[in-house]
């Protein structure tokens, strides 16, 4: 067995030599005593390539250049350009509330009645001190005015008349008075107060209808429509689609003219 394994040595030693002669890798190729008797079947001989005796270069360091390295990442530009800049919200503005002056929105007092104006009168001059005493004065007014006959009262009928003449010219200059809007603010608040609407002067001129109302009121008219609008609304509504235009127009322009007309009234 001896023998053998020196044999084979010997033949690879030569074979070696004849590839790779005077070659300094030629002691690589052989295993070392110590390692497993079974090199023969299991190692592998690893030799560099050669050209004329002269071990090759990697192609990196034949053309001598470096092997490139990884580029090296800037964590302050990339943190950079991950932080975003945060984009304010603008709010939006909510709408301005026109301010009203409460001076101009008090309307004028109402006039009194002939019964208080009489019981005013009666305590003006009954100088009263306490609560008492006013007790006293209010029962004795009722009693004296249910005692006192039509021509006694006539007196203070035509007091409540006069100051009834004046509320409504102050009420109806107070209303020409107020900027626009203000009228329907005061009624706004008066309904949330639980108070009665107020309405616009009776002295002043109505305003005229719009086109379509002047022609469904005539046309009621013509043909004797009663009842409520609502029945009659459809066809009073195909009527004046098929209208001619010609003769709408003379129905814009006589709500054209009476409107100028009133505005010169309310105005005057």
């Amino acid at each position: 067995m001896l023998s053998l394994s020196a044999r084979l040595v010997s033949t690879t030693t030569l074979r070696v030599s004849r590839i790779a002669p005077n070659s300094s890798l030629l002691p690589r190729a052989f295993l070392s005593s110590h390692q497993s008797r079974h090199f023969l079947t299991s190692a592998r001989l690893q030799l560099a390539a050669t050209t004329d005796g002269k071990p090759t270069k990697s192609k990196s360091t034949a053309k001598g250049t470096k092997p490139k390295s990884a580029a090296k990442k800037n964590p302050a530009a990339k943190k950079s350009a991950q932080k975003k800049t945060p984009t304010k919200r603008v709010a939006a503005k909510k709408p301005k509330k026109p301010t009203f002056d409460r001076t101009l929105m008090t309307p004028p007092k109402r006039p009194s009645s002939p019964y208080f104006i009489f019981n005013t009168e009666r305590f003006r001059a009954a100088n009263i001190k306490n609560l008492d005493e006013a007790k006293v004065v209010a029962k004795e007014t009722s009693d004296l005015w249910k005692s006192m006959s039509d021509g006694e009262k006539q007196v203070y009928s035509e007091k409540s008349v006069l100051a009834r003449a004046e509320y409504l010219k102050a009420y109806e200059e107070w209303y020409k008075s107020l900027p626009r809007g203000y009228f329907l603010e005061i009624n706004k608040r008066r309904v949330a107060k639980g108070k009665s609407r107020l309405h616009r002067p009776t002295t002043l001129p109505k305003s005229p209808s719009p086109p379509w109302t002047a022609f469904m009121k005539e046309y009621r008219a013509k043909r004797g429509i009663t009842g409520r609008f609502t029945e009659s609304l459809p066809e009073i509504h195909s009527a004046w689609k098929s209208l001619p235009e010609d003769e709408k127009a003379v129905y814009y322009k006589r709500y054209k003219d009476a409107r100028e007309e009133w505005v010169k009234q309310v105005q005057a």
